[in-house]
């Protein structure tokens, strides 16, 4: 396992995908901290500070890691590296879960060189860390263990598809789908207000009164339950939620939950293909 990890790292230092999805990265990092800036010099936005953006690289990072994921396994499947491997001795067991500590290290290099550059540079231009809060300490801890977590579902896929080109188109149509599709539309429905109404305007000097209603929008129920529980269990949910309204440490003990149950789930379902797969 030792040889593993270290013949892995030494891949991953010299691979220019690690490079190129640190800049990607940081590159939205910084694409939105200017933004702000201008906009808080153009309006005066005081309450606009760097703190706000802390995760401002979430949003970009799934699809970053999906492609770095795919192509970085996918080169081991085309030049039979894993192949060689386990024809000198190492089980496939070992080789699963090296692949997953070295990719769960790129992820987090990733995430933290974005958060970093926040840090670095949104601080002293746009201020807000005089002061930070001990629980923005632990989003940033535990939002590290959504990253992990989020990057196993990916190593996944992976890992179980050979062909390099197909694993990349999979992995980032996933990523895509999770984080412009399936997370919004979960935020979507959670965040529709149960009532709706209780407002008026003027028309002609004629005042038309809008009473207060129930929204045929607003989920209930057992369908409420099942948008929350699949908005907390997500990975880019949670990233979502990290980047919105205030956290609760409760929530953050239940994303923390979460996201080792899937790092785990998603080893052994892993590892379990994995010996069972036909490698030519």
């Amino acid at each position: 396992m030792r040889n593993l990890l270290r013949s892995g790292f030494s891949r991953l230092w010299r691979s220019k995908l690690l490079y190129l999805g640190i800049l990607a990265v940081a590159a939205q990092v910084a694409y939105t901290l200017v933004n702000n800036l201008h906009y808080k010099s153009l309006w005066g936005l005081e309450e606009l500070t760097a703190i706000n953006l802390i995760f401002a690289g979430t949003q970009l990072l799934p699809i970053v890691l999906a492609g770095f994921i795919s192509f970085f396994v996918g080169v081991e499947y085309g030049d039979k590296t894993i192949r060689n491997k386990l024809t000198v001795g190492y089980t496939r067991s070992a080789v699963y879960l090296a692949n997953l500590i070295v990719c769960a290290a790129a992820a987090l290099i990733m995430y933290v060189a974005g958060s970093g550059l926040v840090i670095a540079i949104g601080a002293p231009l746009l201020g807000g860390f005089s002061g930070v809060p001990y629980v923005l300490i632990l989003q940033i801890l535990c939002s590290c263990l959504t990253v992990v977590a989020l990057m196993a579902v990916l190593l996944l896929c992976a890992m179980l598809i050979t062909n390099r080109a197909v694993g990349v188109v999979v992995s980032i149509l996933i990523a895509v789908g999770l984080v412009f599709l399936i997370t919004p539309e979960l935020d979507n429905m959670l965040s529709a207000p149960e009532m709706i109404g209780g407002w008026s305007y003027t028309v002609n000097g004629v005042l038309y009164e809008v009473p207060v209603q129930p929204n045929p929008d607003y989920l209930s129920g057992f369908g409420r339950v099942l948008a929350q529980f699949l908005h907390d269990l997500l990975p880019t949910g949670q990233l979502y939620q990290y980047g919105g309204s205030e956290i609760l440490p409760c929530d953050l003990a239940l994303f923390s939950l979460y996201s080792v149950l899937l790092i785990a789930l998603t080893a052994v379902v892993g590892i379990f293909f994995f010996k069972r797969k036909d490698l030519k």
